[in-house]
C-alpha cells in the first residue's frame, strides 16, 4: 500500500469521524437524511389533544397574519422596550427605528394592539423560527443548515395542519418557505424566493398586490370571502438589512412601506368584520396578527443570539378595532418567548395545542379576547388548564414519572381545585386569584423543565465512535510526521541551529511590502515556458493573463457600482465596458474563472498552481466587501514576502523544514479568517455578496459562493502553500555536484510530506479536543449560541484541510517518482559509462 492510499484513507477515516460527532452532538446527520416523525405509540398514552376534557370555544372567526421578515422589535416597541428599560434617554431615543412607523407603533401606545418582545431562541434563520411559530418547539441547531434545503415539516401537530384539520381555508402569500414545509395545505398561495437578498422590491410587492382582492373593505370580490386565515410573509427588510444595515436610508423607505401596509390591513380587516357582522349577528371579529421571525444586527446580518438578532416581535390587534388594554397597562412592554405564540393561537381559535409545544399562554391577550367567547368568565381559566394539561404530557414524554414525583405533591391541591370548578362538578366553588396563580406557576416549572430539555438529546455512541476515528487517524499521521521529520533531519545539508534563526526572521520579512504581484510571478511561468519551446504552455499563460486583467477590472466595476448609483460616461473607447451594469461585470469574473479553469486542465505544474491562485483571487476581490481590501492587500503583501523568504539561499533549512512552512500556512490561515470579519458566530456570514451576477437563486451557486466569502482567507493561505511547497522542490542547491542537488531535492520531497502530515495532525487534533469540550459543555446555558457555531466551523475547516492534502498527496507521489527517475537497464548505465570514458582518452 503506497503511502498517498494510507494517506488518503486517513482523510476518509478523519472525515467519518467528524461526520459521527458533530451527528452525535449537533444531528448533522439530519441535513442528508431526514428522520421520521415521532409515532403516537411514543407519547406513553399521554396525548393531550385526547386527555383534554376542558375544550375551550373560539374567540374569532379569521385570523390575518401579517410577517414581516427580521422586523425587530424596536423597529415598533421602541429601543427601550428591547433592552428592558422603563424609559430610553434622550440621545438613545433620538434614532428611534419606530419613528419610520408611527402608524404601527401608535397601535400599542394607544392601547389597540398588545406588543410583545419576542425572544427568539438560536439559530435566528427564518425556517427554524418559522417551524417554532406553528409547534412551539424549539428548533436544533442544526436547522440552521436545514434552512437552505427545506422539507416538508414532518410534525402533523402544528398551527397550520391544526387549522387546516378543523376546516379553515387558508391562503398564503410571500416567502415559499411556507410552501416547503406545508405542501397542499392551502387553497391559494403565491411564493417567493427569499434568498435572492438583492430584491427589495418584487418580494414585496408580489404579496402587497394581492391584498387588494383578498382585503376587498366591501367583500365584493370573490376571493375576499372565502378565505378563514390569511398569510402574509414579507421579505424585503430582511433583504434590506443584509444589504445596507438597519440604519440606512433604504431601510427607513422600507419602514414607511411596511407601516402603510399594516396601516391597508387594519383599516381593510376593520372593514370587512364591520360587514361581516352587520349580516351576521352571530359573527366573531378577526384576529390580526403582526409579527416577526426573528431580529437583525447592527450590520444587518442573523444567525446569532444577541439581543438584537434574537428580539423579534408579536402584536397582536381586534379586528373590530377596539382596545386590547388599557392605557395604563404596560405589558406590551414584557419580553416572552416566541413559542408562546402558540398555546395562545390555539386557545384563541378553539384548536389543540400542539403535543411538543413548550409554550405559556399569553395571559393579557386570552383575557382580552374573551369578550365573544361563550363562556367568558372562565374563558382565560379554561385556556390555562388545557395549557397545564399539555405541557404535564409533554414532561410525561420527555422525563421519567419520577421525576415528577414533587411537582405533582407542590400543585395537587390548586389543580384539584381548578379541574373541579371547570367541570362543574362544585358550582358552589369559585376560583380565586391565588390558585389561578398556582396554575400559572405551574405552567412556567414544566416550561422551564421541557425547554431546558429540548434540543439536548445527543447520540453518545456517534460522539464516542467518532472519536476514536479522529484520534486514531490523528495519532497515525503524527507517527508518520515523526518518521519522516526524522528522515528529513537525516537529509539536512545545512546546520540544525540555523532553523532558530530562520524562524525569527520569517516576523520580519512580512513587515516588509513587497510590491510584486500575482500576475508578475504568471509572466515569469510564461517567459519560462516560452525559452523551453512550449508552445502550448504559451499560450496557457498568455490567455490566463489576460483574463485575469479582464477579471479584475471587472472586479472594480462591480465595487463601483456597488457605491454608486450614477455613473459618467468616460472615453469611446470604453464606453462598451461603462454600459455593462454590475451583474453583467459581475458575470465577465465568472467567464474568466471558468475558462482559467479549463485552462488549468491545459497546463503544466508549475503554471497550474498560478492558475488555481487567480481564481482564488478573482471570487474572493468579488465577494469580499471593500471594507476587507486594505487587509487583502496586507494579506497579499504577506504571502509574496513568505515566498521570496523561501527562495532564498539563505533560507536552506526553513525550505526543507515542511513543519514550519505548513505551520506559517496555518497561522496565517487563521489570522486572516478573523481578520477578514469572521467569528465563531453565524450571524457574521455575509451573504449578501454572494448574489453578484446571479438574477435568481441558485442553491448550489450561493452556497459555493457563500462558503468562498467565509473562508477567503484560509483559502488563500492554503493555495499560496501550494506555491511555497513548489518552491521548496524548484529551488535547488548552487552546488553543481550532482549528489547535493539529489540530496536538496529529497529534502524538498520530505518538506512537502512533512507539510500535509502538519497540516492533517493539528486540524484532526484540534477538532478532536474541541468536540470533547462540547461534550463536556453540552449542558452549559451557551452550547447553542457559542459552542454549537464554533463546531460548525471547525467541521469547515477540517473538511478545508483534508482536501488539501488530498491534493497535496499526489503531488508528493509525482515528486518521488520525478526524483528516482526512470528505471534503466544495467546495460545502459554500463554503455553510458564506456562512452564518457572513452571521450575522455581521446
Amino acid at each position: 500500500m503506497t503511502p498517498t492510499l494510507v494517506l488518503r484513507l486517513l482523510c476518509l477515516c478523519a472525515g467519518l469521524g467528524a461526520y459521527l460527532c458533530s451527528s452525535g452532538l449537533l444531528r448533522l446527520n439530519e441535513v442528508f437524511f431526514q428522520p421520521s416523525a415521532a409515532s403516537p405509540s411514543d407519547w406513553n398514552g399521554q396525548n393531550p389533544q385526547r386527555d383534554n376534557a376542558h375544550q375551550t370555544d373560539a374567540a374569532y372567526d379569521r385570523l390575518v397574519v401579517v410577517l414581516i421578515d427580521a422586523l425587530r422589535a424596536d423597529m415598533v416597541l421602541g429601543s427601550a422596550a428591547m433592552h428592558g428599560t422603563t424609559e430610553g434617554n434622550e440621545q438613545q431615543t433620538k434614532g428611534e427605528l419606530n419613528a419610520h412607523m408611527p402608524f404601527t407603533s401608535g397601535l400599542v401606545t394607544s392601547g389597540r394592539a398588545l406588543g410583545y418582545v419576542a425572544h427568539a431562541s438560536v439559530p435566528t434563520v427564518t425556517m427554524p423560527r418559522l417551524k417554532a411559530l406553528v409547534t412551539g418547539k424549539a428548533p436544533a441547531f442544526i436547522d440552521i443548515l436545514k434552512n437552505f434545503n427545506s422539507a416538508a415539516l414532518d410534525e402533523d401537530a402544528n398551527l397550520v395542519s391544526l387549522l387546516a384539520a378543523s376546516g379553515k381555508r387558508i391562503v398564503f402569500y410571500g416567502d415559499d418557505t411556507w410552501l416547503k414545509l406545508f405542501p397542499e395545505t392551502f387553497k391559494r398561495s403565491d411564493g417567493t424566493s427569499g434568498f435572492y437578498t438583492r430584491d427589495t422590491v418584487e418580494v414585496d410587492d408580489n404579496v402587497t398586490r394581492h391584498l387588494k382582492e383578498e382585503l376587498d373593505p366591501t367583500m365584493q370580490e370573490e376571493k375576499s370571502g372565502d378565505w378563514d386565515a390569511l398569510v402574509l410573509h414579507y421579505l424585503g427588510l430582511d433583504h434590506v438589512g443584509h444589504l445596507r444595515g438597519p440604519r440606512s436610508p433604504l431601510m427607513r423607505e422600507k419602514l414607511e412601506e411596511m407601516d402603510d401596509v399594516v396601516r391597508l390591513v387594519v383599516d381593510s380587516v376593520r372593514a370587512q368584520d364591520a360587514w361581516r357582522m352587520e349580516k351576521d349577528k352571530a359573527a366573531r371579529p378577526s384576529l390580526v396578527l403582526l409579527c416577526s421571525d426573528h431580529g437583525m444586527s447592527e450590520v444587518g446580518n442573523h444567525g446569532g443570539a444577541t439581543l438584537e438578532e434574537s428580539s423579534a416581535l408579536l402584536m397582536f390587534m381586534r379586528g373590530d378595532g377596539k382596545p386590547m388594554r388599557s392605557l395604563d397597562d404596560i405589558s406590551y412592554k414584557q419580553k416572552r418567548s416566541q413559542v408562546d405564540l402558540v398555546p395562545t393561537i390555539s386557545s384563541l381559535f378553539g384548536l389543540s395545542i400542539p403535543i411538543y409545544s413548550s409554550g405559556l399562554l399569553l395571559e393579557d391577550v386570552v383575557r382580552a379576547s374573551s369578550g365573544f367567547a361563550l363562556h367568558p368568565e372562565t374563558y382565560y381559566l379554561r385556556a390555562l388548564y388545557r395549557n397545564f394539561q399539555q405541557l404535564y404530557a409533554l414532561a410525561n414524554i420527555k422525563f421519567h414519572a419520577s421525576a415528577l414525583v414533587t411537582f405533582d405533591k407542590q400543585y395537587e391541591i390548586p389543580l384539584s381545585k381548578l379541574s373541579k370548578v371547570l367541570e362543574g362538578d362544585e358550582h358552589g366553588i369559585s376560583v380565586d386569584k391565588q390558585t389561578a396563580a398556582a396554575v400559572l406557576e405551574a405552567c412556567e416549572t414544566l416550561q422551564a423543565k421541557v425547554a431546558q430539555s429540548d434540543g439536548s438529546e445527543y447520540n453518545s455512541t456517534a460522539i464516542f465512535s467518532g472519536l476514536v476515528f479522529i484520534f486514531f487517524s490523528g495519532v497515525a499521521t503524527l507517527a508518520m510526521l515523526i518518521i519522516t521529520v526524522k528522515m528529513e533531519a537525516d537529509d539536512k545539508v545545512v546546520q540544525q541551529g540555523s532553523h532558530l534563526h530562520a524562524v525569527l526572521g520569517v516576523g520580519s520579512i512580512l513587515q516588509i511590502a513587497s510590491l510584486s504581484s500575482m500576475l508578475r510571478k504568471a509572466v515569469h511561468e510564461i517567459v519560462s515556458a516560452q525559452r523551453k519551446g512550449e508552445l502550448l504552455a504559451f499560450f496557457v499563460g498568455v490567455c490566463s493573463g489576460f483574463l485575469f486583467l479582464v477579471g479584475m477590472t471587472a472586479n472594480l466595476r462591480v465595487k463601483e457600482l456597488s457605491d454608486q448609483n450614477i455613473v459618467e460616461d468616460g472615453s469611446q473607447a470604453l464606453a462598451g465596458w461603462i454600459s455593462l451594469d454590475a451583474d453583467a461585470s459581475a458575470r465577465v469574473v465568472y467567464a474568466s474563472v471558468v475558462l482559467l479553469t479549463v485552462l488549468t486542465s491545459l497546463a503544466g505544474r508549475n503554471l497550474r498552481l498560478s492558475l488555481m491562485e487567480m481564481i482564488i483571487w478573482l471570487l474572493v476581490g468579488l465577494l469580499q466587501r471593500d471594507a476587507n481590501f486594505p487587509t487583502l492587500s496586507l494579506l497579499c503583501l504577506q504571502m509574496e514576502s513568505v515566498a521570496r523568504l523561501l527562495r532564498c539561499e539563505q533560507a536552506a533549512a526553513l525550505r526543507q523544514d515542511g513543519v514550519i512552512v505548513a505551520g506559517l500556512a496555518l497561522w496565517l490561515s487563521q489570522a486572516a479568517f478573523f481578520a477578514l470579519g469572521n467569528s465563531h458566530l453565524v450571524s457574521t456570514i455575509d451573504i449578501s455578496q454572494s448574489y453578484h451576477g446571479l438574477s435568481a437563486y441558485s442553491q448550489s451557486l450561493v452556497g459555493a459562493l457563500t462558503f468562498v466569502s467565509v473562508f477567503s482567507g484560509p483559502l488563500v493561505c492554503f493555495v499560496n502553500l501550494f506555491q511555497w511547497l513548489d518552491a521548496t522542490t524548484s529551488v535547488k542547491a548552487s552546488s553543481t555536484l550532482s549528489g547535493r542537488e539529489t540530496q536538496g531535492l529529497t529534502g524538498s520531497t520530505n518538506a512537502t510530506k512533512a507539510a500535509c502530515l502538519t497540516i492533517f495532525t493539528y486540524q484532526a487534533l484540534r477538532f478532536a479536543v474541541y468536540t470533547v469540550v462540547v461534550y463536556f459543555m453540552r449542558f452549559h446555558l451557551f452550547i447553542w449560541s457559542v459552542f454549537a457555531p464554533k463546531m460548525l466551523y471547525e467541521v469547515a475547516h477540517l473538511a478545508v484541510s483534508l482536501v488539501l492534502v488530498a491534493l497535496l498527496a499526489p503531488a508528493t507521489s509525482n515528486s518521488e517518482r520525478e526524483l528516482n527517475g526512470p528505471t534503466k537497464p544495467r546495460h545502459m548505465d554500463y554503455e553510458s559509462t564506456t562512452t564518457t570514458s572513452s571521450n575522455e582518452n581521446k
